[in-house]
């Protein structure tokens, strides 16, 4: 995943505020507001995700025992590779550094934020607290719907809870095996990529080559996705390609969610009349 490092996008009217992370001190942002929080310790079991698992985009649900509250995404960028941090705290946008030690050792620092002016009830205070008491973190659950960790402070009392934004999942190439209840026999097989990070999808419908935009709202936890803007080249090709070709790019348009059929298989379709589907196998 490439992330330019450090970088905010940041208006000619906003203020920054370099703080570090990385304290004890419960000091939060001046212009934030203090919300009643409940510590929960928790059995620390050790358990550490993979660095390819990390990294993307997580979900901030939770932050000092209580639910988060923002204007928009509560969310956090893990980049491992070049150890950053990018994210909204529900008000303002920050970056700083990600510090990754042994097993499940999950430290920030050098962090840098916006200083918008923000609503009473937005919690964006608790969350940069929270960032900044974390030593650890511990893994809560982890299978193919949902993967969700618990940031943890030097005395295993949980001071964030992360869930990994589902569409993460469609990162890849997919294989398009079967289009609105017809099993598809090409060779070779329409395919798809989707690249969640730039927000952008590509690939062979069957016959020509496809690109577009991927959308969805990743202030709520779901498995909501809009294929938009697609185009493709137009040359000609055999008759069944075309056919298979038609209903794919029709099908896309139509597309609103998908869902995880098991390791290996996704399925697009829309919620309204739950057709329209598009299964995908990854390569």
């Amino acid at each position: 995943m490439k992330i330019n490092k450090l970088i905010l996008a940041i208006g000619t009217t906003a203020m920054v505020l370099t703080t570090s992370c990385k304290t004890k001190e419960l000091v939060q942002q001046q212009h934030t507001t203090t919300h009643t929080t409940t510590e929960t310790t928790i059995t620390y079991n050790g358990k550490a995700l993979t660095n390819e698992t990390l990294d993307g985009n997580w979900i901030i649900t939770q932050a000092l025992g209580s639910d988060v509250i923002g204007d928009g995404s509560v969310h956090i960028i893990f980049d491992t590779k070049d150890g950053i941090v990018i994210g909204n705290n529900g008000c303002n946008t920050f970056n700083g550094k990600l510090n990754i030690g042994n097993a499940n050792q999950m430290s920030f620092s050098d962090c840098i934020t916006t200083l918008m002016a923000c609503r009473p009830e937005v919690t964006d205070g608790n969350v940069m607290m929270a960032l900044g008491r974390t030593t650890h973190y511990t893994v809560l659950t982890e299978d193919k719907q949902e993967t969700t960790i618990a940031l943890l402070d030097d005395n295993n009392i949980i001071v964030a809870t992360l869930t990994r934004d589902p569409h993460n999942l469609l990162n890849g190439v997919w294989n398009i095996i079967s289009v609105d209840g017809s099993k598809v026999h090409l060779e070779p097989m329409p395919s798809i990529a989707f690249d969640i990070n730039s927000g952008t999808f590509s690939g062979n419908s069957g016959c020509n080559y496809m690109n577009g935009n991927i959308n969805y709202d990743s202030s709520e936890i779901n498995f909501a996705v809009r294929l938009t803007d697609a185009v493709s080249t137009r040359r000609m090709c055999e008759p069944k390609a075309m056919e298979i070709e038609d209903k794919v790019l029709n099908t896309i348009n139509k597309v609103d969610a998908f869902r995880v059929i098991n390791d290996k298989r996704i399925e697009l379709y829309n919620t309204d009349n739950n057709h329209n589907n598009i299964v995908l196998e990854r390569q």
